[in-house]
């Protein structure tokens, strides 16, 4: 039974609850204990993240995950959590293998990146002079546009998949594939409007597999995978061993997670055709680092933004995600995937040297996948920064709040429940929840620094971050950072002392 929780006094808001630390820190069911810590100075860090995910899994009902991150070019913790195959209660570990959806379309940017160095392809040619094969649309496209989601390609139609069958279909080759969509208007003129389109990058693709003369998937391989040393990282390719990879999950007409099986796209390996592991995908973000695996000019290129011919900008590089910031406000390039069985991110923190990475093996949980990988980045960043974590903080109850000073500003109450009140589980979650579900969360994690107080909140959207102060009056402040409709949203909330 939850009460309502008066601010009369800082100590009362962080009384000590014991109960809620056995539950945030208790070893969850079928979690699979094999992990990699090598620096010790990142211990506390690891020990929130991995209470974070434990939460976040249950609260999400995601089957199998697994997390990585690098820091400086190293990996400092690497884990599985949950099952790669829930049936057989097979452990996920670090070895084992996900669908990474679109961070393929990272892989393939790094084939551009390494082409561009070796002189073989002209980024701002017209494909066809690659691809002669692409019909004439009255318009050049280029690879660079292409690679940004500005060449004016469609994405997938319903149509593709029940009447083509795509994705069960086995093409031999980029070229192959441009059947889908070759004899399609564009969606607009090249450089006119930002449009995300798999598609465009299977003529892009194409386009690669011309300028090199070589197979695309060999390419990768020699000139990415390899030096790279991801050796874990595959072609989704019915010709392809791909011995550890996890089964695959999707919600059924009920929410219960069922298993699928794997479709292996043979049209789109550079849009979203290869699986990994969380580890490799770290590797690959810790070479974008500094320069060493590309050139500085090259790291220049990507990840700068690409631009509509009205000069507004795409906040797209070379398939990187490069205008966004954590809810801190810190930089990130990043990207994330969603595929039947699969929802991945890859974040690169470029101005502190950290990497992170999660693979999950359910269709779409969580919605909000990079928020998750922000939140769980935070301690680490924290620590690199120089900050160390206060006494651990507990925090339950009723809070009310107002969105703003202003008398009339929108306000109401944040119920902060333990995951044994709130009923872990999707189903436990979603019932169990009384009233407006936007404003009752069940507590992942909590941590207390110097500047302020966060506390992780779970749902089956992902980890949210509330962020709490104490201003010099006295009074309560903090930042609320919630997703929905496909976009993260900050709210300020100022809480009212008891009279």
């Amino acid at each position: 039974m939850n009460t309502r929780v008066h601010f009369a006094s800082w100590p009362s808001f962080f009384r000590i609850l014991g109960p809620l630390v056995g539950i945030l820190f208790r070893p969850l069911a079928g979690e699979a204990q094999v992990r990699l810590i090598r620096q010790p100075e990142y211990l506390s860090a690891i020990i929130h993240g991995r209470n974070a995910v434990k939460i976040l899994r249950e609260t999400a009902d995601i089957p199998g995950m697994a997390i990585a991150v690098g820091i400086q070019g190293q990996i400092v913790w690497s884990e599985g959590f949950g099952y790669a195959n829930v049936e057989k209660g097979t452990p996920v570990t670090p070895r084992t293998q996900f669908r990474i959806a679109s961070i393929s379309k990272l892989l393939a940017a790094a084939v551009v990146g390494k082409m561009y160095e070796q002189g073989l392809i002209d980024l701002d040619a017209d494909v066809r002079k690659y691809v002669p094969e692409w019909p004439d649309k009255c318009y050049n496209i280029s690879t660079r546009q292409l690679a940004g989601h500005l060449g004016g390609i469609r994405e997938y139609r319903l149509t593709d998949f029940t009447v083509k069958n795509i994705d069960g279909k086995r093409y031999r080759n980029a070229k192959e594939a441009l059947s889908i969509f070759a004899d399609d208007t564009l969606v607009a003129p090249p450089g006119t409007k930002y449009n995300y389109t798999s598609l465009g990058y299977t003529l892009m693709e194409a386009a690669l597999e011309g300028a090199s003369g070589q197979s695309y998937i060999r390419y990768m391989k020699r000139h990415v995978l390899d030096p790279l040393g991801m050796h874990s990282t595959l072609p989704n390719h019915p010709d392809s061993t791909i011995a550890n990879l996890t089964t695959l999950y999707t919600r059924d007409s009920q929410g219960a997670n069922k298993s699928i099986r794997n479709m292996r796209p043979t049209y789109k390996f550079a849009g979203g055709g290869y699986v990994s592991t969380a580890e490799d995908l770290v590797r690959f973000g810790m070479a974008h680092l500094k320069p060493g695996f590309f050139k500085q000019s090259t790291l220049d290129m990507l990840f700068r933004t690409q631009y509509l011919s009205t000069g507004e900008p795409t906040g797209v590089g070379i398939g990187w995600v490069v205008s966004d910031h954590d809810p801190w406000g810190r930089r990130i390039y990043y990207h994330n995937g969603n595929q039947p069985g699969a929802r991945p991110v890859l974040i690169v923190y470029p101005d502190h040297g950290l990497v992170i990475a999660i693979t999950t093996n359910v269709t779409g949980i969580p919605e909000w996948v990079e928020g998750a990988a922000m939140c769980i980045a935070d301690p680490f960043l924290r620590i690199i920064a120089g900050e160390k974590p206060l006494e651990q903080p507990a925090i339950t109850g009723i809070f009310d709040y107002r969105a703003g000073k202003h008398p009339e500003a929108p306000a109401g109450s944040i119920t902060l429940l333990t995951p044994a009140e709130a009923g872990i589980g999707y189903q436990g979650w979603m019932d169990a929840l009384p009233g407006d579900l936007l404003s009752v969360w069940p507590v992942a994690d909590i941590i207390s620094w110097p500047t302020e107080t966060v506390v992780l909140v779970a749902t089956p959207k992902g980890l949210f971050p509330l962020r709490w102060q104490k201003g010099a009056d006295g009074s309560l402040s903090g930042l609320f950072t919630w997703f929905d409709k496909g976009r993260a949203h900050t709210t300020p909330v100022f809480f009212a002392l008891a009279p």
